[in-house]
């Protein structure tokens, strides 16, 4: 069985946008939403998580949802533990994990990843607790629909 994908040409009108995370406690989910009539390409991001001293183990995870359940888990990070700074980069189609800047960096690949009206990405801290804190940005181009 032969399967094909296609999708419009959104080469032409479209607007690169960094949508910044701000620092946000660890038990605190994140929600990037592009909104009505709105499509997101994401392209690239980082997640950085610095973790408290508390005892305990955190995750950096992320997804994807239509704006009430998950409709996909792009990536879970090994266990961060307390004390620790991780980074997760979030790569785009054709980056791979050859060019890591450094021992504490996770990457993941989230291919050709659109969000558009009311879908969301989340960041969500597995484990996390408000004394922690993340932050970072996503890197999109946004398009009217």
């Amino acid at each position: 069985m032969n399967y094909t994908y296609s999708y419009k040409n959104e080469d032409a009108g479209g607007t690169l946008q960094t949508e910044t995370i701000g620092a946000t406690a660890g038990n605190v989910v994140f929600n990037a939403t592009p909104g009505a009539s709105k499509r997101w390409v994401l392209l690239f991001g980082k997640i950085i998580l610095v973790a408290h001293a508390t005892a305990g183990n955190r995750a950096i995870r992320v997804q994807l949802t239509d704006g009430t359940s998950v409709l996909v888990e792009y990536y879970q990070t090994p266990d961060i533990t307390s004390g620790q700074t991780r980074v997760l980069n979030l790569a785009g189609q054709g980056m791979d994990a050859g060019n890591l800047s450094g021992v504490n960096d996770y990457i993941q690949s989230i291919g050709y990843a659109v969000i558009e009206g009311a879908d969301q990405f989340r960041i969500v801290v597995g484990g996390g607790i408000a004394a922690d804190s993340y932050s970072g940005f996503l890197r999109v181009m946004e398009y009217s629909i």
